[in-house]
């Protein structure tokens, strides 16, 4: 009798996953199988309507996928995203290395060791930040 009832809900449990995972169809037919693999651990527990509660079970089953799956993009997006910043931190630095000397001390003093433009002179290293800032404008877009 489980199996009939089983195939007669196959095609709902389908829809209700779908439903959830509308962002990622693929991992329906595996959201279909555990849900397929609950019910009948799980049959012999059910209190009530057996079409509500394997709809609920499917439900909650994609809600999960769904969970994981984002759990493993956000892991993926957050190392590509360290990878980016390690590499242009490299290439900045590689630039900055390329300015003449004062320019590459009020950059550095600035933008690596923390120092206010006060700290820096006032308004005289403000001009001298900006004039280095534009210089390594320009090597930035040479190196790129």
């Amino acid at each position: 009798a489980l199996i009939e009832f089983l195939a007669l809900v196959r095609v709902k449990v389908k829809q209700t996953a779908a439903r959830v995972l509308s962002s990622r169809p693929d991992l329906i037919e595996d959201v279909y199988a555990n849900v397929m693999v609950k019910v009948w651990r799980k049959a012999a527990t059910c209190k009530s309507p057996a079409v509500a509660w394997v709809l609920l079970i499917a439900r909650n089953a994609a809600l999960d996928a769904l969970k994981a799956s984002n759990r493993h993009y956000h892991d993926e997006l957050h190392e590509n995203l360290a990878e980016a910043v390690s590499d242009a931190t490299e290439t900045v630095r590689e630039a900055v290395s390329q300015l003449k000397p004062e320019d590459r001390e009020v950059i550095e003093r600035f933008h690596f060791g923390g120092e206010s433009l006060a700290e820096l002179g006032g308004d005289a290293a403000k001009m001298r930040l900006s004039r280095a800032r534009k210089r390594l404008a320009v090597v930035l877009t040479e190196t790129c």
